[in-house]
């Protein structure tokens, strides 16, 4: 299943309220085991929303799903998008190191 890293923008105005911090932790909450480690990202982003660089927070998270479209119906459900924020979708290749840890 590919793995996939969204960009949370938030809109430069954001105040975090007790409403979006409930919003947030519940879409977090409905990726359930499909959140992921970390690694490096890659391909294009497909972008949903307001992207613009007028943003002053970024969030980021790693999840699976089965393919492109499936991770971007998941990334919709982002409460910000309703409040002017935006997403980007890229999907996520992870490197396997070959330098002894």
């Amino acid at each position: 299943m590919p793995t996939f890293f969204l960009t949370h923008h938030f809109p430069r105005d954001f105040q975090s309220s007790s409403e979006t911090a409930a919003a947030a932790t519940e879409w977090f909450a409905s990726m359930g085991a499909n959140l992921v480690g970390r690694g490096n990202p890659t391909v294009e982003p497909q972008r949903l929303g307001n992207c613009g660089s007028d943003h002053a927070q970024l969030a980021h998270t790693l999840f699976s799903a089965d393919d492109l479209e499936s991770a971007i119906a998941a990334a919709q459900a982002w409460p910000l998008l309703a409040r002017g924020g935006g997403v980007e979708v890229r999907e996520f290749t992870l490197v396997k190191s070959t330098v002894p840890v």
